[in-house]
């Protein structure tokens, strides 16, 4: 034991308390003995120590003259305080019915008979001082836990004035918690900065954002061949994927279509709304490489998706009425990022940005990109350069795509300048280093169409587009 013992041996005899006192001293165990010869002058010790001092056991003889052990041990479990201390009775009444009469009636904590053996008086007195100080441990405890009752109980009279309150505030919280699920908290935070019973229609935010618009390619052809709840855990299994990347990155879903993803990105640096919705772009094309690894596995097709980025002004608010309303991001910067992803198919590239994403790159970050094309597309009257993003490519095709970006710029330039000849050459070399190029080819074909049947001479350098 770590602690000093404190005991306190109480026995008429001079002889027995010096053994019991030799044996403690000696046994390599650290004790504080006190002693005295009767009960009246133990009890009157005990009176006047302090709390501090109290034995941790008292070792207590029965037959004493002035006050019997009996009578001691009966003043002893009678009082607040001293009844905590552990009574061995040390006595030469050995018979059975003195024992039991010790332990039983007089409620001594443990008996041993005269002549006792060194050892086990020892092992007794250091039982009994663990039981002691184990005891008190669990009294302490249990009076932390009353204050901690009482206060509590103390707390919850002060709440009963409140209660219905505080019911419909965790109610209302709980309902804006599931809410949020079908409205994102960044919609609510300006179309209902009051709570969600706060919507109104006339609520309607004007800001620049950067959108993202992803959608699976041929989507409609691989559904057909799923049940409906293949469909659903299909589109869920895909989902899980996708949405971490968006989030992760600082954006947030305004809404599912189908196999579609609508995700805006709102940071006040409109640098950081571009370099969070490329990095998201770039994590989805990249997690989608391990989810078809995992499709790989399970025997089913691998799936390919096509993601368009824009930076424009969006109106946000609620459409609807009172009994059916739903919370979304419009206006014609929406209507571009949708146009973007869905030229993704037309020109084989994964990720399409318009310039506007381009233009607001952070100067410290490199995404591999190349300019793609100039078009106007359906719809609109207003040329948009447009670019491909290729970080995500598997590094042996985006270093090949890195060599022949130079080139690829070069029969840009020529072919916007309408020398379609030279063009042609350029873009013919482009082919030679990456002959699945989509971009390349394509260009390819129309210097040839515009040798044949040039534009007007007004022509601004862009393709009009006449399909979404």
């Amino acid at each position: 034991m770590d602690d000093c013992v404190k005991i306190l041996i109480v026995d008429d005899s001079i002889t027995v308390r010096t053994t019991v006192k030799t044996i403690l001293e000696h046994s390599g165990t650290p004790f504080k003995i006190n002693e005295a010869e009767n009960g009246f002058k133990a009890l009157k010790w005990l009176c006047a120590i302090s709390r501090e001092d109290i034995p941790d056991v008292i070792l207590l003889d029965r037959n004493m003259p002035h006050l019997s052990g009996d009578e001691s041990i009966r003043i002893l479990k009678a009082d607040e305080l001293w009844r905590h201390i552990p009574v061995l009775f040390l006595t030469a009444q050995s018979d059975q019915k003195e024992l039991v009469k010790g332990l039983e009636e007089l409620q001594a904590d443990d008996y041993l008979p005269k002549p006792f053996d060194p050892k086990e008086l020892l092992a007794r007195i250091k039982i009994l001082a663990r039981i002691k100080k184990t005891e008190e441990l669990l009294r302490s405890k249990n009076a932390e836990l009353n204050q901690a009752i009482a206060a509590q109980q103390e707390a919850f009279q002060q709440l009963k004035t409140t209660k219905i309150k505080l019911a419909e505030t965790e109610a209302f919280a709980a309902m804006s918690r599931v809410f949020e699920k079908f409205v994102p908290r960044q919609f609510l935070q300006r179309i209902a900065q009051n709570g969600v019973g706060s919507l109104d229609f006339s609520d309607v935010v004007h800001e620049t954002l950067t959108i993202l618009f992803s959608d699976i390619r041929s989507f409609t052809n691989l559904s057909e061949a799923m049940k409906p709840m293949e469909v659903f855990r299909f589109l869920n299994s895909y989902i899980s994927r996708m949405l971490p990347c968006i989030e992760r990155n600082g954006g947030f879903v305004d809404k599912f279509m189908g196999d579609a993803i609508m995700a805006l990105f709102d940071q006040k640096n409109q640098q950081e709304q571009v370099r969070n919705s490329l990095l998201s772009a770039i994590a989805m094309q990249e997690s989608l490489r391990e989810y078809n690894l995992h499709r790989q596995r399970h025997s089913y097709p691998p799936i390919r998706i096509g993601i368009g980025l824009h930076v424009g002004q969006v109106m946000i608010g609620t459409l609807g009425n009172d009994t059916r309303m739903d919370s979304t991001a419009i206006g014609d910067a929406v209507n571009v990022a949708a146009r973007l992803e869905n030229l993704t198919k037309h020109y084989g590239c994964p990720i399409i940005t318009s310039d506007s994403v381009i233009s607001k790159l952070p100067p410290d970050y490199h995404p591999a990109y190349r300019k793609l094309d100039l078009v106007t597309v359906k719809g609109k009257t207003e040329a948009i350069a447009m670019y491909e993003i290729f970080e995500s490519d598997p590094e042996p095709l985006r270093d090949k795509k890195q060599r022949m970006a130079p080139i690829y710029h070069e029969g840009i330039e020529l072919f916007q300048q309408r020398d379609w000849s030279t063009a042609a050459m350029k873009f013919e070399n482009c082919m030679n280093l990456l002959p699945e190029d989509v971009p390349s080819g394509l260009m390819r074909r129309r210097c040839d169409e515009y040798q044949t049947n040039p534009p007007d001479s007004d022509w601004n350098g862009a393709i009009q587009l006449t399909f979404k």
